[in-house]
């Protein structure tokens, strides 16, 4: 029998506001009730809970705040635990109404109504009577013929699926059943992990639908092993099957992503504000050794001018793997270690793993025994398996005297001078790794918080509290500081905790190729923070393979290079000069970057969005939407990697309304797919109009140099467009010296009005300045400027960039209007008027050159590109430098080499080899080269 969902609650036709959300949550009038008649004598009612018999079951139906539903399924015999591991908080019902409508009970609420009959069909619909959620005629909820309890619900055969945590497939997971086993599912034969393996590391039991730009949620609260099966044996149906007695589920309304995600988080938490330094790049591989290789690595990355923020450690620089150690001989100093990379700004981060060796000689082993800390086995003995160290033996964590211990050891480790803490093989896995069952078994003993259990109740959840833990641990090593974590393993919650990242993924062109949408669904479950290994786990990637994957890094939330042992290094500068100066581009982008994503970092944490957002939580209506090979950075920035080996071009989906390509003001109107030809150094990255974009100098976050200013990049649209951008020291206490500004950008007839309000937090209203002075780009300004105001006060006109002191410019080669401004103490209004109207959407654009010559070049120097055919243009020329211009087509790659007139004698590199093209991306910003060598000097024949 063919079953359907209809799911029809109105769609916002606005894009998502990055400013503080409308929760909903204040329970109102209940709805739903009026003119029905009595409620079913098997519907009872206690407090503000409802209760009816399901066949062999019992189903209690609670109304929450803002529009959710709690659904709690007991087979008769089972016995409900309630824990707090997945939702910290247990949340309180609403007042509800209690009626009847034939055989049907209703149980309303201020948003939703319950309908639920006899045999177990539950519906429910908002409060203009829309469906939300349908299950089958003959009951939601009952057992497989393995034992297993099953909840179904039906929905369109166009439904697309999203959630589910770490999933290496498509954004859409419809038409595949999925597991949810936190599983170490390495392949020796690969490296890492296979294309489209399941399951993987972390599971997040949210299902989230989405039909037609319509969302809804539906969250499991368990920690059990679970099968999804999204449409598989049937396409208008999906499923949920686990071992127990019990379903405690909880139904999310929409009608778009963020309304789900805000509603999931406020269930689960919401990821807390990393420090600063965490959103930088990170260096590891398995694994640095010894001290002085790590000092090194540290000193190349300050000598190559490559912005760095962390090096990592592997279970190489521990004891004998033993957590919580250092090797005394390749580690002799850790403390020494970490303070020489504290003077050079870069953090050491340690890895943890929950194995410990079974060692009676060992202190940490002795106290975790003899303190009860250990999982036993059913007669009491400790369980013992194998992990990195040898025989190890692993905590409970379901207990609180054992996570009490464990911060313990975290804060005396940290005490070392480790800032943050990297959690490995949490799934847990024993060895061999690889996944089939590799696990403690699931029959072993818990503490369950007192309540009792086995491992079965707590696999997935086992990763989420040893974090709960560490994190617990840091606190008390550092009052004042952020804790920061990673972590492999985890389930729903594990965002209150720590980032985490895909794995073991393999150095390949298909797992390069899965990350976003992999990304996107992490985000999608509630996991904000969140990366891949750069470059792949499994080594040898192709220096082009590498700068990929930097690109894709550079967009990520979290943004780390790691790979395995016995490979050659993934280091930026491990693939030759191209790719050296590509990673040097892309990290000082990320560096700009910084205060964009920091702000993204802090609507995470008060809204729950995603820092990067599949296309649809911006523009639900909007055809192209389902694609997953491109995504939303924040509300603005629409990023497109190149994830194709040998590729040219990339194809590019641009939604409706006006778009810039981002380091040109090159604009395109959408909706319109563009071919945009790429080269090694590409990220194709479109801004959307209404772009409100905080941007930072390019030095390290713990630079103590103070920033000459930050900028606001502005694209006015054709409506007002708000953004706020949050600013404090980056570490501490969030909320403390802060700047929280709401910046809103209003086109007006005159040009635009931006005003900027500094927003209360917790009753504190920030007044931290980071910089002396503001800078506004404003794109474009391809006409005249009248002038600029600030709060009424004229602005002076300046007639270079950058003014001595406050001032404005219209700057001819970006074709942007720049203003200077003292950074606003108070609330500002600052009018721009100038025209508004685009000569051309793409009009040519002038690129300065300034060419290094070799010492004693004769001649006239010249330069040819792509874009002139291939003309050799003569530069001036005085001593060993040359100057000149070239045009080129704004917002596109071109080509070019310089010569002294023909190719014969066109330029060399160092040693006379063969000198590939040069290239760049058609911006104004000027070119400063270096030739080395040129042909007629290698004594290279010409015909």
């Amino acid at each position: 029998m063919r079953r359907s969902l209809v799911v029809l609650l109105a769609a916002c036709s606005t894009p998502a506001a990055d400013g503080p959300a409308d929760t909903g949550d204040t329970p109102g009038e209940v709805v739903g009730c009026d003119g029905a008649g009595a409620a079913p004598g098997w519907a009872v009612r206690t407090g503000d809970a409802v209760t009816v018999p399901v066949g062999a079951a019992t189903l209690t139906i609670t109304h929450l705040p803002d529009s959710v539903v709690r659904l709690s399924w007991v087979a008769d015999g089972a016995s409900p635990v309630v824990r707090d591991w997945l939702i910290p908080t247990p949340p309180v019902p609403v007042p509800v109404q209690v009626a009847g409508q034939g055989d049907t009970a209703l149980v309303c609420g201020p948003d939703l109504v319950v309908s639920v009959d006899p045999v177990g069909r539950v519906q429910i619909r908002d409060a203009d009577g829309v469906l939300l959620l349908d299950t089958p005629s003959d009951g939601a909820w009952g057992r497989t013929p393995q034992g297993e309890v099953q909840f179904n619900a039906t929905v369109t055969a166009t439904t697309a699926f999203h959630g589910l945590g770490e999933k290496a497939g498509p954004l859409n997971l419809r038409g595949r059943q999925w597991d949810l086993d936190n599983t170490d599912a390495y392949d020796a034969s690969r490296g890492g992990w296979g294309p489209n393996a399941d399951p993987l590391y972390l599971s997040v039991p949210l299902v989230i639908g989405v039909d037609d730009g319509r969302a809804w949620g539906l969250f499991t609260d368990t920690a059990r092993r679970a099968t999804v099966d999204l449409g598989v044996a049937e396409d208008t149906q999906w499923s949920m099957r686990t071992a127990g007695g019990t379903f405690d589920q909880y139904v999310l309304a929409g009608p778009r992503l963020p309304d789900v995600l805000r509603r999931f988080t406020a269930l689960t938490g919401r990821a807390p504000l990393p420090p600063g330094w965490a959103l930088g790049y990170h260096q590891s591989r398995w694994g640095y050794r010894p001290d002085s290789q790590v000092a090194d690595l540290a000193a190349t990355f300050r000598n190559l001018d490559l912005p760095a923020d962390s090096v990592w450690l592997d279970i190489q620089a521990q004891d004998g793997f033993r957590s919580f150690t250092f090797d005394p001989v390749d580690f002799p100093d850790p403390e020494g270690l970490f303070a020489h990379l504290h003077t050079l700004g870069i953090h050491a981060v340690s890895i943890v793993d929950p194995g410990l060796k079974v060692d009676p000689a060992w202190p940490v082993f002795t106290a975790a025994r003899d303190g009860g800390h250990l999982l036993t086995t059913a007669s009491g003995a400790v369980y013992e398996g194998t992990a990195w160290p040898g025989t190890s033996a692993w905590p409970d964590f379901s207990r609180a005297a054992t996570r009490s211990w464990w911060a313990g050891e975290i804060a005396a480790f940290a005490g070392r001078g480790v800032d943050a803490i990297w959690l490995d093989v949490n799934e847990p896995t024993t060895f061999p790794e690889g996944g089939g069952g590799t696990t403690v078994p699931d029959d072993v003993p818990i503490d369950g918080d007192g309540a009792g259990g086995t491992m079965a109740d707590l696999h997935n959840a086992y990763g989420l509290l040893e974090a709960r833990a560490t994190v617990d641990g840091l606190r008390r090593a550092r009052p004042d500081a952020r804790p920061f974590v990673l972590s492999r393993a985890g389930t729903a919650g594990i965002q209150r905790y720590a980032a985490v990242w895909t794995g073991d993924a393999p150095s390949a062109w298909w797992s390069l190729q899965q990350q976003l949408p992999m990304l996107l669904n992490l985000g999608l479950s509630g996991v904000p923070f969140v990366g891949s290994d750069v470059g792949g786990y499994s080594g040898g990637a192709s220096p082009e393979l590498f700068a990929r994957w930097m690109a894709l890094g550079t967009i990520s939330p979290f943004f780390r290079g790691h790979v395995t042992q016995g490979v050659p290094g993934q280091e930026p500068w491990a693939f030759g000069i191209e790719v050296t100066d590509i990673s040097r581009q892309l990290l000082g982008r990320r560096q700009r970057l910084l205060p964009y994503l920091y702000s993204l970092a802090d609507a995470a944490h008060r809204t729950g969005a995603p820092m990067l957002r599949p296309l649809a939580w911006e523009l639900p209506a909007a055809p192209g939407v389902s694609r997953d090979d491109e995504a939303f950075l924040g509300p603005w920035l629409l990023v497109a990697p190149v994830v194709t080996e040998g590729a040219t071009t990339r194809e590019v989906y641009l939604p409706p309304g006006r778009w810039y390509e981002w380091a040109s003001g090159a604009a395109w109107d959408g909706p319109v797919t563009v071919q945009r030809p790429v080269t090694l150094a590409a990220l194709p990255t479109f801004v959307r109009e209404g772009a409100i974009v905080p941007l930072g100098p390019v030095q390290p976050w713990v630079d103590a140099a103070a920033p000459e200013a930050f900028e606001l990049a502005l694209y006015p649209g054709p409506e007002p467009s708000r953004f706020t951008w949050y600013d404090d020291a980056g570490d501490g206490d969030p909320g403390v010296d802060h700047a929280a500004l709401a910046i809103t950008l209003t086109p007006d007839d005159a040009g635009a009005t931006v005003q900027i309000i500094r927003e209360t937090r917790d009753g504190v209203t920030g007044t931290r300045r980071p910089a002396p002075w503001l800078d506004l780009t404003v794109w474009r300004a391809d006409g005249a400027v009248d002038g600029v105001t600030v709060d009424g006060v004229a602005v002076p006109a300046a007639s270079a960039w950058p003014p001595e002191g406050a001032g404005w410019w219209r700057d001819p080669g970006a074709l942007a209007l720049r203003v200077r401004l003292p950074f606003p103490p108070a609330d500002a209004t600052i009018a721009l008027a100038y025209d508004r109207a685009l000569s051309d959407l793409r009009p040519p654009v002038t690129v300065p050159l300034t060419v290094h010559l070799p010492p004693g070049t004769s001649g006239t120097p010249y330069v040819a590109t792509d874009a002139s055919g291939w003309t050799h243009v003569p530069l001036a020329h005085d001593g060993d430098v040359a100057t000149g211009t070239i045009t080129v087509p704004r917002g596109e790659w071109y080509l070019y080499k310089y010569s002294r007139g023909d190719w014969c004698t066109v330029e060399k590199y160092p040693d006379c080899v063969e000198a590939t093209d040069r290239y760049a991306l058609g911006t104004p910003a000027p070119r400063d080269d270096t030739v080395y060598g040129w042909r007629d000097a290698c004594d290279d024949a010409c015909p």
